[in-house]
């Protein structure tokens, strides 16, 4: 016989963590949320970024938070609308271009441009934009990729 641990609650809910991991290192997180006790998300359930809600100090400090601002970054950019830079601060409590001095590069080969607290890709850098999101890949991101072995 199992004795039954109850999951943790937020915002009124169940919640766990889903995790995954490429060659034993975590490199994505995700925060799953229910009005049950069973969270899986077929079964329609929330889906939460982890670094939201009442955890997001422990996972900085086991170093999940650097692939939720970079995830975070990369959907921006790669987008029209840009990156805010004013929400990325409000969201991981840090400068964005002092986060990701990258961001310095692509403004002064004019492949960006920064207008009321946005960053947009111009024209040009919405051309290159698959070679850019390639370029701001991690390195240990991109190592784990290249020693991936299908099976």
């Amino acid at each position: 016989m199992e004795r039954w641990i109850a999951k943790e609650r937020l915002d009124g809910k169940s919640f766990d963590v889903r995790l995954l991991a490429v060659n034993g290192s975590a490199c994505h997180a995700v925060l799953r949320l229910s009005s049950s006790p069973i969270t899986n998300l077929h079964l329609r359930n929330e889906r939460r970024p982890l670094d939201e809600g009442m955890i997001a100090s422990g996972v900085a400090e086991a170093g999940y938070t650097q692939y939720s601002m970079r995830h975070y970054l990369l959907k921006a950019i790669l987008h029209r609308e840009g990156l805010e830079l004013a929400a990325y601060a409000e969201r991981f409590g840090r400068e964005a271009m002092r986060q990701h001095p990258e961001l310095e590069q692509l403004l002064r080969l004019g492949l960006a441009e920064l207008e009321a607290g946005v960053l947009r890709l111009t024209a040009l850098g919405m051309a290159y934009s698959d070679a850019l999101g390639d370029e701001l890949i991690t390195a240990d991101v991109r190592e784990r990729m290249e020693g991936y072995e299908l099976r």
